[in-house]
């Protein structure tokens, strides 16, 4: 018996479709995805359907007056809507095909293009503000390939490239900015005097750059100058400005006068009051320039001197996001072949040191930072010899990052994790010699003659070089840490124990060399406090274990770190944090074999007086003993059992 044929699939798909319910003309049709099979959706001529744009899937249903298509492919019709599931939430938009006759008949009515009229044609559309920036593997870059080739085969001409970009802020000239700016936006520096202004200015230049070199002294001392009225000292023409290079001295000259304590003049007590330059208007304003970020790392400075870490963490974060913002983390392969020589200023040179800043800051706020190693290009950190105190610090910077990932658990065997840890001891004490090579390159090139020359100023080169030996030791220390709670009756921890203890006094006789001259590098003040009272903790906790042997080789640097921290002026490790007296921390001083005398007295028993409890409520008196205080000292200076890298560095 022959079977019964089916005879549904031999329905036209129209009529498949279009069976079903009666509907009136220009009504929604409830119809199927020809994907999904979905009949829970009606088809208003729009594309996809809801369904599938939750599955994540193509979407191909008839539209009104179309035969339906199986093809996944958009038709002319999506084009002409200007409508994709992609491009809201950012993806690259696709381009769909029309079929080839219509494209060559099209082709054949278009007339003949010159090169130069294609080279036209070539051109990239204008950003709008609604434009999102094209990611790397997008189409831009495919057609950006396509360009060079057809440029290196001579079928398109080059076109100049435009170095600001579509963002970049209309300038004024210099003359034309201080005519429109009030009396009251000159008022501030004005009242400076010209000769304490250009004071202020070199000071910056000589003390404060080296370290944190995140401003053009070349264009803006013509500023100075200019606002004083003295621009005819200068015979080349003044740079075209806008009012941003006014704040930007009005920073720098507020900073310097805060480092300076000098308290009294306005721009050193409220800046934020006296420059026209906000985060509001970088935030909300068409786009930022690197001006922008100049402003922001100079206030994140001005406030982080000011002990208001909060706040100097939010604008770092902000200079951070404005450097990614405009692509100062890569490295154009023009800019790759450009030479950084010293005395001159770059992009590169500021984000290296919003990189250092924000890492600085971030470990006083105990919050995370915002640049990460993985972003970045690994030749935005080449400045050459421009800078070389920023080159080793950013090098230590990284390198402490390095060492507080050792701290962390890993799946690394025991030696692998020794032979890792002898490496990062070697590179880190490498970096005294690394300086020495980058200044005596730098001071071997030939720099336009200007009143501050801070590479020939040996009493500053010598401050920064104890500033990096202070820092040495503090790495070192770091990688040995973890080694340091009971370490008696263990060779490894007893060698860890004495490296600390050597590092933990040379530190604070540097410190304190520096904090005694004269003239000291004021920026690094509370630096050198911070790391002074953090050798205290570890010469401390080291002879609270064995007083017999490490207690009268550390007992002068132990009352000298009392002596300097008892005239500290730094807020953050003033006696009132330290939750114990320096009265309290002598007493104990002269129960371990460190008195402040000369005597030496004999390891006496703790009684009644509980130094472990002394430390953590000065009140409080019961029974103690060494294991107590070697317990409080974990968890005065940022350590505990779990060891967290709190104390890594500043």
């Amino acid at each position: 018996m022959s079977q019964p044929i089916d005879t549904r699939n031999d329905v036209p798909d129209t009529q498949r479709f279009n069976r079903g319910g009666r509907r009136k003309r220009n009504e929604y049709a409830l119809v199927a995805c020809m994907l999904c099979k979905s009949r829970k959706v009606k088809c208003d001529g729009q594309w996809p359907c809801q369904r599938c744009t939750k599955r994540g899937v193509e979407c191909s249903y008839p539209r009104r007056g179309n035969i339906p298509s199986m093809s996944p492919i958009p038709t002319e019709m999506s084009l002409e809507m200007g409508y994709s599931p992609s491009t809201e939430d950012g993806a690259t938009p696709r381009i769909s095909v029309t079929s080839g006759g219509a494209a060559s008949s099209e082709a054949s009515r278009l007339p003949a293009r010159t090169s130069n009229s294609l080279s036209a044609s070539l051109q990239s559309p204008a950003a709008t503000d609604r434009s999102p920036p094209a990611r790397r593997s997008s189409f831009v870059d495919t057609f950006s390939l396509a360009r060079s080739c057809l440029e290196t085969n001579g079928i398109v001409d080059q076109v100049e490239k435009d170095v600001q970009g579509p963002t970049s802020k209309p300038c004024l000239t210099l003359e034309q900015s201080l005519a429109s700016a009030s009396d009251d936006c000159l008022e501030s520096i004005l009242e400076l005097g010209y000769d304490k202004a250009r004071q202020l200015f070199i000071t910056f230049a000589e003390t404060i750059y080296p370290v944190y070199p995140c401003v053009d002294l070349h264009s803006t001392e013509p500023v100075l100058d200019a606002v004083f009225g003295r621009s005819a000292h200068h015979t080349t023409q003044l740079p075209s400005v806008n009012l941003t290079k006014v704040d930007i001295l009005k920073a720098l000259l507020g900073l310097t006068l805060l480092v300076e304590n000098d308290s009294t003049n306005p721009l050193a007590r409220h800046l934020q009051r006296y420059v026209d330059w906000s985060v509001e208007k970088l935030v909300m304003g068409k786009g930022p320039d690197t001006e922008d970020v100049v402003m922001a790392t100079l206030m994140s400075l001005y406030f982080f001197h000011k002990s208001e870490h909060m706040k100097a963490w939010r604008l770092i974060s902000l200079a951070s996001r404005t450097c990614f913002e405009l692509g100062l983390h890569q490295a154009p392969e023009e800019v790759q072949k450009a030479v950084e020589i010293p005395g001159s200023f770059s992009p590169r040179e500021l984000f290296c040191c919003v990189y250092v800043l924000d890492r600085t800051f971030s470990f006083a706020t105990v919050l995370p930072h915002t640049t990460k190693d993985e972003d970045i290009d690994e030749k935005c950190f080449d400045l050459g010899t421009s800078a070389p105190f920023l080159v080793v610090t950013m090098e230590y910077t990284r390198l402490n990052s390095e060492i507080i990932g050792l701290l962390k658990p890993s799946t690394k065997s025991v030696a692998e994790g020794r032979q890792h840890k002898e490496y990062l001891d070697y590179k880190v004490q490498r970096l005294r010699d690394q300086f020495r090579d980058l200044t005596a390159a730098a001071r071997s090139t030939p720099l336009p003659s200007k009143p501050w020359d801070p590479l020939q100023n040996e009493v500053l080169m010598n401050d920064l070089e104890t500033f990096l030996e202070v820092r040495i030791c503090h790495a070192r220390i770091l990688l040995r840490k973890p080694l340091l709670h009971s370490y008696k009756g263990d060779r490894e921890k007893t060698a860890a124990a004495a490296v600390c203890v050597q590092c933990a006094k040379a530190t604070i006789f540097l410190c304190s060399g520096v904090i005694n001259k004269a003239v000291p590098l004021k920026c690094l003040r509370s630096s050198y406090e911070y790391f002074t009272v953090s050798s205290l903790a570890i010469i401390l906790l080291v002879v609270s274990q064995d007083p017999e042997t490490y207690g009268p080789e550390s007992r002068d640097a132990f009352q000298e770190a009392i002596r300097i921290l008892q005239v500290s002026k730094c807020r953050n490790f003033a006696s009132g944090n330290l939750c114990f007296t320096f009265e309290q921390l002598i007493k104990i001083g002269e129960r371990i074999h460190m008195p402040k005398d000369n005597n030496t007295p004999l390891l006496q028993d703790f009684g009644d007086i509980a130094m472990g409890q002394l430390l953590v409520d000065p009140q409080c008196v019961g029974s103690g003993d060494l294991q107590t205080l070697d317990d409080s000292i974990f968890g005065l200076f940022g350590m505990n059992r779990n060891w967290p890298a709190n104390n890594s560095y500043i």
